[in-house]
């Protein structure tokens, strides 16, 4: 039996009763192992009894307005070989050069390692089939890293994870001349 007693920052507090626990830090998600019972919580975006998104990361939540963005379809997906990862939308777009995954129902559909590691299986053209015309409902942006998961209709969700301390990891932009883009090391600016 597992009962959670706290959370400080990035550390789950965690009281058991059988087995030993080995707590695993791993791109926004927790893995708690547990011997002997064996329980893997692997739930990074879920949604509460109101139907509300409840994102299980220990970041904090920027205030910056996207709802510029709600509404608006994805009309492009750059699927050139060699090129970083893009979207288009009805009025904006975003250019990705940091890891991601697609996930639809919890569920990793696609991801960059896919394309890199499995390059004659997964394609950025796999991502453009799923996401060609959903429309964004959300933007959820995390400071201190600067993580950007974006929400589409269907419980599909595109996180974004910023993971080089000298290079940018990615840039969004609106037509109403919105512009927020991640700095090395993972702060942002707009």
């Amino acid at each position: 039996m597992l009962s959670i007693i706290g959370i400080n920052g990035a550390i789950l507090v965690i009281k058991q009763t059988t087995g030993i626990i080995m707590l695993y830090y791993l791109q926004n998600m927790c893995r708690l192992i547990v011997q002997q019972t064996a329980i893997y919580l692997n739930k990074p975006i879920s949604r509460n009894k109101d139907g509300n998104v409840v994102l299980k990361m220990f970041r904090k939540q920027s205030s910056i307005d996207f709802n510029y963005f709600s509404g608006q379809s994805v009309i492009e997906v750059n699927t050139e070989k060699n090129l970083p990862l893009g979207l288009g939308f009805s009025n904006g777009g975003l250019i990705i050069e940091c890891p991601w995954r697609l996930l639809v129902a919890n569920q990793v559909l696609i991801g960059f390692s896919d394309c890199t590691q499995g390059p004659d299986k997964f394609t950025h053209k796999n991502l453009e089939s799923i996401l060609m015309g959903k429309k964004v409902m959300n933007i959820y942006h995390f400071e201190e890293i600067s993580d950007l998961v974006l929400e589409f209709e269907d419980n599909t969700f595109l996180e974004l994870f910023h993971d080089s301390s000298f290079f940018e990891g990615w840039q969004l932009r609106g037509d109403n001349g919105f512009y927020l883009f991640t700095l090395p090391g993972g702060s942002y600016s707009d």
